[in-house]
């Protein structure tokens, strides 16, 4: 797990963040970012065997990415099939970024969708999909997200 975890979080950060460094994470993007459901982070918070979270304003916690890395890095090892997934996951990515309406609606073309059907594939409404085709709404990541996820899986 930590090999797949540890590619997980340098999808994340490339993802999520846009080249933008990141220096840590929040708890709800925790999750996806390390590769654990938000219940084996809480129990793992309650054991003690997770690292801290850091105070970044008033209420809002983080965690910083090199120590999540480290703690990662310190876990058992896992079979080398779950490295290939992430790797296979990180080559989706390269593939098909789909961030801008031009790519979106480009996505749509390679995939034969209609709006409506890519709007039902995407778990969207139809209105939010013509706003981020017409480029009145940035294309969200968790769009961007399900886009590489639908792809990957057509492909099998």
């Amino acid at each position: 797990m930590p090999n797949f975890a540890l590619g997980m979080i340098q999808v994340f950060v490339e993802i999520h963040m846009n080249a933008i460094p990141v220096l840590s994470i929040r708890k709800k993007d925790l999750p996806v970012a390390i590769g654990l459901s938000k219940s084996t982070i809480d129990n793992l918070r309650r054991e003690g065997s997770f690292p801290k979270p850091r105070l970044i304003a008033n209420r809002s916690v983080a965690w910083p990415v090199d120590e999540l890395q480290d703690w990662l890095r310190s876990r058992p090892q896992v079979d080398t099939e779950v490295e290939s997934y992430a790797e296979s996951l990180r080559e989706c990515v390269a593939e098909c970024s789909v961030s801008s309406s031009e790519a979106l609606s480009e996505w749509m073309s390679c995939h034969n969708l209609t709006q409506h059907q890519a709007a039902k594939t995407l778990g969207v409404s139809s209105r939010a999909l013509k706003s981020y085709l017409a480029g009145e709404i940035p294309v969200p990541r968790t769009v961007t997200l399900a886009c590489i996820g639908w792809t990957h899986q057509s492909r099998d």
